[in-house]
């Protein structure tokens, strides 16, 4: 009887896992399309196009800049300080496709280099499963 109840088991965890990855691909937004979903949580999907790690910030942060460069990336992610031992070294995310989840906040930006300035929508990374490269 236990074998039964364990084969069951084996077969719908067999049945609902390609279910849970096409959910998942069906909710899968383009950066652009994240940036618009202030407030909420999202799965979305981009190319690391540069890197850029901000030392004189106040925490420090690792950007992944997705799609375009900054200013012109639609969304910002980042990693602070704190918490980038939990994630790959950065030369990992360069030039790599990844998947992040995460709730999408306003995030307050100032670039010293031009003098641009603003709001800009952000994800920030703080634990390694928000983040899978793809290859």
């Amino acid at each position: 009887m236990l074998k039964n109840y364990f084969f069951l088991g084996f077969l719908l965890a067999l049945c609902t896992a390609p279910l849970q990855a096409q959910e998942i691909a069906q909710n899968l937004l383009t950066t652009e399309q994240a940036s618009l979903k202030m407030g909420q949580e999202v799965v979305l999907k981009g190319k690391v196009v540069s890197t850029y790690l901000d030392r004189n910030g106040v925490e420090k942060p690792l950007y992944l800049n997705l799609d375009k460069r900054f200013p012109n990336n639609p969304i910002a992610v980042f990693i602070k300080e704190k918490d980038a031992p939990k994630f790959p070294s950065r030369d990992k995310f360069e030039g790599k496709t990844v998947r992040v989840k995460g709730k999408v906040i306003a995030w307050k930006f100032m670039n010293n280099d031009t003098g641009v300035s603003g709001d800009k929508p952000a994800i920030i990374l703080s634990e390694k499963d928000q983040i899978v490269i793809e290859n």
